[in-house]
């Protein structure tokens, strides 16, 4: 069901994708930079001939359409609908209005998967590129005997005790010695505590408190989708279909170890530099200075760190006049409680963050892969302070080719911020090592490799 359609002589002759084009579904992570790097490669298979329909949260509709992209509407966690009863689940109490949340996720759950079987049934695309980390999600598809692809926007795999998991940052040598392999082996481990406390103690404790047996078990999503019979695999973002995989990323940003015995297709750059973030007024920057530009991405609000790493680039960049600054604070924190800033130092809730990289010197950030691969795509160094899930794996990949330096986001202050500041910008080493990432990237980014391994697995089709 999983394997790579041949071209065999029974097969009804596929000439090329433009005559005979095929329905393709992208079931991405609802998340801005899960959708931004599949752009390019939709587009390819648009243009290829075709239909590419995504299956999206309300909230992305409009930039999908605005993109001339179809997509099929569902809410995958019930949020929309707990927005709606918030505040009646407030007036509820904890205990009754945890009870209610929980049945709200679960009726969005069974609503979702109710929503793409009908959609399955009347139209039946003829493959899907499902994100693991939405696994749970493909049940519907296996159920429909869809051939799945899994689209990875970051470089997270499967267990492979030769390989580190990207959580961990540990950089892996060639050849892989005994040592080598018992670190990787822990560092998994700690993975796999960390799913069995959550998704074997907690969610299990917290949804058979709140729910009914029959609720429960209409709730139990990895179960739904192991009685459908595919093979699961475990990772770093825990258990994912053993199906063909397709990394949003050139192979050059990977542990060469890695990408060298990966199973896995590169797709290639993925940096959608047709999209529309906004606009930013230029006229209050100079356009003299050299410009450290810092992000902390979607999520900076969870960062509990991103207040004091905001305080210290500020700080730095007041003793540095020379340079300017703009520091997107995002919702991490309200940019009036910085006032009164320096001269050289800007902040804003949103930047266009293309176009800011675009003029950029440096970027500071937490290392969240779509910046990095922006960075690159721009030829910017990087200072990153990794502070969860990936980042780590993505910072010590960012170190290991030179394409920036390190830095610990519990211990940042001003003195330390501004040395790594100065050492990149007086290093030609960095620029260097980042405008040859840089080449690699922008020989990549039509997103062929992606393009043919997608086409490679639609009925009939035949690479000529």
């Amino acid at each position: 069901m999983f394997e790579s359609s041949q071209c065999r002589e029974d097969t009804e002759p596929f000439m090329n994708a433009a005559s005979t084009g095929r329905t393709i579904a992208f079931v991405m992570y609802p998340e801005p930079s899960a959708l931004n790097a599949s752009y390019v490669l939709a587009r390819r298979l648009r243009d290829a001939g075709h239909r590419v329909v995504y299956v999206c949260t309300q909230p992305f509709e409009k930039r999908l359409l605005d993109r001339g992209l179809e997509c099929r509407v569902v809410d995958w966690f019930g949020e929309p609908a707990i927005e709606e009863e918030h505040d009646r689940i407030r007036g509820l109490g904890a205990g009754k209005g945890a009870r209610l949340k929980w049945r709200l996720r679960v009726k969005a759950y069974q609503e979702s998967l109710e929503n793409i079987e009908g959609w399955l049934a009347a139209e039946r695309p003829d493959l899907a590129l499902i994100d693991p980390l939405i696994t749970e999600y493909a049940t519907s598809f296996v159920k429909a005997r869809i051939p799945i692809l899994a689209a990875n926007t970051n470089l997270a795999f499967v267990y492979n005790s030769s390989v580190p998991p990207v959580f961990s940052g540990i950089v892996p040598r060639s050849p892989v010695r005994a040592l080598d392999r018992a670190k990787n082996i822990l560092a998994w481990s700690k993975e796999y505590a960390k799913y069995v406390a959550y998704d074997r103690l907690w969610i299990p404790a917290q949804t058979r408190f709140n729910l009914s047996r029959t609720e429960y078990r209409a709730y139990n999503r990895h179960r739904h989708l192991r009685e459908c019979g595919p093979r699961l695999r475990f990772g770093e973002y825990w258990y994912r279909l053993d199906v063909p995989e397709l990394v949003f990323s050139p192979p050059e940003i990977d542990f060469p170890v890695v990408a060298e015995g990966s199973p896995r297709c590169y797709a290639g750059t993925c940096v959608d530099t047709e999209r529309d973030d906004g606009s930013l007024d230029w006229s209050r920057l100079d356009a003299e200075k050299p410009l450290v530009y810092c992000s902390l991405g979607t999520y900076s609000k969870k960062f509990r760190h991103a207040r004091p790493l905001f305080h210290a680039a500020i700080d730095a960049l007041q003793q540095r006049p020379e340079w300017q600054l703009l520091v997107q604070v995002g919702r991490a924190a309200d940019p009036e409680e910085f006032a009164p800033l320096p001269a050289n130092v800007h902040l804003a809730r949103e930047v266009p963050q293309l176009e800011v990289l675009s003029r950029a010197s440096l970027l500071i950030t937490h290392g969240g892969f779509g910046s990095v691969r922006e960075a690159v795509y721009y030829g910017v160094p990087l200072i990153v302070f990794p502070c969860r899930l990936d980042q780590p794996g993505n910072a010590a990949r960012v170190a290991f080719h030179h394409l920036g330096i390190e830095g610990r986001v519990a211990k940042v202050s001003p003195d330390a911020l501004g040395r790594m500041i100065d050492r990149i910008m007086s290093d030609p080493s960095f620029r260097a090592s980042v405008k040859r990432m840089q080449q690699a990237f922008r020989e990549q980014e039509n997103c062929q490799a992606g393009l043919d391994f997608v086409q490679s697995f639609l009925p009939g089709y035949c690479d000529p």
